[in-house]
């Protein structure tokens, strides 16, 4: 089962939104594929590059990282550091 945990942070002086949202769950459950799909359809001057670390066949020996940067209709930044762990 696929699961996530997201912890937010608010940074009142930056006037910046940061969300930490990462993937967890046994192996070949998607996580990966989820990162994989939102860089595909994030705006490239939002997204940062996908960072993994593959195996041979396929797997992803520590972590996958995929940043995020976006600034809201007012101007404030919002940021999203999206990864995913090894399975637990």
């Amino acid at each position: 089962m696929l699961a996530f945990e997201v912890t937010v942070q608010l940074d009142f002086v930056k006037r910046e939104l940061t969300i930490k949202l990462v993937y967890y769950g046994p192996a070949l459950s998607g996580k990966t594929s989820n990162l994989v799909a939102l860089h595909r359809v994030a705006d490239s001057e939002s997204c940062g590059r996908l960072m993994t670390l593959e195996t041979k066949d396929d797997r992803t020996l520590f972590f996958d990282l995929l940043p995020l940067s976006f600034r809201s209709q007012g101007g404030s930044p919002f940021v999203s550091r999206s990864s995913r762990c090894q399975g637990r």
